[in-house]
């Protein structure tokens, strides 16, 4: 959340100097120190990302937890 912030409050300025957003979509997945496969950790961080942007971006979202190998 805090990364998120950050980039929010960025002055992002075009070559005419207009100020434009600038904003990300974060999505995390933990492995709650479970073994856990790196592509199923990957696939989670990936659904989450893809919450976050559905749900109408710029903010952070929790994955599932991803199934212990």
């Amino acid at each position: 959340e805090q990364l998120r912030r950050s980039v929010q409050d960025l002055a992002f300025f075009t070559g005419k100097g207009d100020r434009r957003p600038l904003t990300i979509s974060i999505g995390i997945a933990c492995t709650h120190g479970q073994p856990t496969k790196p592509d199923a950790l990957l696939r989670a961080a990936d659904q989450a990302l893809y919450a976050a942007k559905r749900n109408g971006r710029n903010q952070v979202v929790m994955g599932a937890a991803p199934d212990a190998m």
